[in-house]
């Protein structure tokens, strides 16, 4: 039992490394700035504003959920970013532009789960009005 614990904990710390040596010394944005128009640049910038979004660094998820909408070409990545930016803004509450991202992908894209989602966020905000 105590070898499983310490190799769990091993891997917890490897994992906590890599994270750091990758996102703190910034060989993701050296990436990001030497290959701009790949597929995985833009799922690596779209992983990352998920990662500061649930972090609680709104102000950079939204930063990098713009890059993927401004600088990349996938849909499905684009609409999933504007839907990241709309709940960024809801837990900023900043529901104004909250209630401006949902109208859009409802409006843009209503057959995508993500124009539905988007309406069933506006009538739960449209609720407390």
């Amino acid at each position: 039992m105590k070898k499983i614990v310490i190799f769990f904990i091993l891997i917890f710390l490897t994992g906590l490394f890599m994270y750091n040596y990758i996102f703190n010394s910034k060989r993701i944005d050296f990436y990001l700035d030497k290959y701009p128009n790949s597929q995985i640049a833009q799922f690596i910038d779209l992983v990352i504003g998920k990662i500061n979004y649930l972090k609680g660094d709104y102000e950079n998820a939204i930063i990098r959920f713009n890059r993927v909408i401004n600088n990349y070409y996938i849909e499905n990545y684009k609409l999933q970013a504007y839907f990241y930016i709309a709940q960024t803004y809801e837990k900023r509450n900043d529901k104004k532009n909250a209630i401006e991202t949902y109208f859009f992908l409802k409006q843009y894209y209503p057959d995508t789960n993500y124009g539905q989602d988007a309406a069933k966020r506006l009538e739960f905000l449209d609720s407390f009005k």
